[in-house]
């Protein structure tokens, strides 16, 4: 995926000599959404699940966070996770 190279070195979290680890926002890098969308719709076909459609994608996937495990020495996603962080203040009101 030529997208990978144009990661933002200030996103990676974590790096252990083959794999990085990074963390965007889905509207960082439209490119990078589209290519998320499609390998992600084709991980759904092959579970025999899938939308049909050319990318799973939905209107949460812009204003998400993708926490991305990158293949640094290939070049190529290894996996990635649609997540979204919450306030801590939230977190606290809410969470138990």
């Amino acid at each position: 995926m030529e997208v990978l190279a144009a990661l933002p070195r200030n996103r990676r979290l974590a790096e252990d000599g083959r794999y990085a680890v990074y963390l965007l926002q889905g509207n960082e890098s439209p490119l990078l959404l589209d290519a998320l969308t499609r390998r992600r719709e084709e991980a759904f076909r092959a579970l025999g699940e899938g939308s049909g459609r050319e990318r799973d994608q939905d209107r949460y996937d812009a204003h998400y966070e993708h926490l991305l495990l990158v293949d640094e020495k290939g070049r190529a996603l290894a996996g990635a996770y649609r997540t979204r962080l919450v306030r801590p203040e939230l977190a606290r009101t809410y969470g138990r």
